[in-house]
């Protein structure tokens, strides 16, 4: 929760307030449903994103992140432009070969993947842990499908970033966006992470001031949560 909320809800806010110029202005323009859909669409990427580490705690890091950031690549590179109608161009063109090549060699790392975690299963069968590939390998799935939304909520929301670009917004116009879609995400890890510290009585852990390591902990989430928000206010 703590990570969460500075990169999808406080730097959203704060890069937006500095780098969209008449920002109260761009925000009463927009329109009511690019606002929402680039929301919701941010809540269906959330939803992937506690999906992750769910299956985190199932299968391990290592597979998850193969298996989820694989398909994410996949569906990430066709599913744009095949809604766009776009698919042909982008395949048939200079770069169609390595596109196609990609995507290939990255089905064929999460079938790898998909193996090497049900030969670890068997593995394991015998020994108390808690991986388990059935439950980790649909969290995998879900979480991969998901993240792809996250673009989605960006094209979702350009009606939104054309009118910050009108007001001189440049290359920063898309961070208004993120208000939106960072906002969906941040809501549905809220509410995860209410119900988990409801369910564990866990809300004391953030007042133990005197608890050792608890002010690098805080740090730790400032920093992540900061670097994480980077990738796309420093993209291109």
């Amino acid at each position: 929760m703590a990570q969460a909320s500075v990169c999808w809800f406080l730097l959203p806010l704060i890069i937006a307030w500095i780098t969209i110029p008449s920002l109260g202005k761009v925000l009463s323009e927009a329109p009511v449903e690019a606002m929402r859909n680039a929301f919701l669409l941010g809540m269906a990427y959330g939803v992937g994103g506690t999906a992750f580490g769910m299956a985190i705690r199932h299968i391990g890091f290592s597979l998850t992140y193969a298996i989820s950031v694989g398909i994410s690549c996949v569906l990430g590179t066709l599913v744009p432009p095949l809604m766009d109608g776009t698919l042909g161009e982008a395949l048939s063109g200079k770069g169609g070969s390595w596109i196609l090549t990609g995507v290939l060699l990255g089905a064929m790392g999460i079938a790898f993947c998909g193996v090497a975690g049900r030969g670890k299963e068997k593995d394991v069968a015998q020994s108390h842990t808690s991986f388990s590939f059935k439950k980790g390998l649909p969290l995998c799935l879900l979480a991969g499908v998901l993240s792809a939304f996250y673009g989605f909520a960006i094209n979702a929301g350009k009606p939104i970033s054309d009118i910050a670009a009108n007001y001189g917004a440049g290359n920063f116009q898309v961070n208004v966006v993120y208000i939106f879609s960072n906002t969906g995400a941040f809501v549905i890890t809220l509410a995860y992470t209410l119900w988990l510290h409801i369910k564990n009585k866990t809300f004391s852990e953030y007042k133990h001031v005197n608890s050792r390591g608890l002010g690098t902990n805080y740090l730790m989430a400032l920093l992540t949560g900061i670097l994480w928000y980077g990738q796309f206010f420093f993209m291109d």
